[in-house]
């Protein structure tokens, strides 16, 4: 009884080590991508291999950074080294700025 018992966690071990997933590498480092474009950084991401790549805009009245990240969070961290090792599936957030009117109370100019 106690070898089936042992012999099923092995098994049971094995398949859990093997649900880890692909793992993929940062292309970049969490300060390489800050004031640029937030669709390079997107681009560079996806691929690099990671899957859930998602966008937030940050509300700015400033027209000289529209478009330009923020900040970009792997797996809830926003400070990463280039080539650090994710699980592919591991969510990324890139924040960039958004552009809104000034004089319309707030309302977007820009998605």
């Amino acid at each position: 009884m106690k070898r089936t018992i042992g012999l099923f966690l092995v098994v049971v071990l094995l398949i859990f080590a093997g649900c880890g997933g692909k793992t993929v590498q940062a292309p970049f480092s969490s300060e390489e991508r800050i004031a640029t474009p937030y669709e390079k950084a997107v681009s560079e991401l996806i691929k690099a291999g990671f899957t859930s790549v998602n966008t937030e805009p940050v509300n700015t009245k400033h027209t000289d950074n529209v478009g330009q990240v923020v900040n970009i969070m792997i797996d809830g961290r926003t400070s990463f080294k280039r080539a650090e090792t994710f699980s592919e599936s591991a969510p990324v957030v890139v924040r960039y700025y958004r552009l809104i009117d000034k004089q319309n109370n707030g309302v977007n100019l820009f998605k």
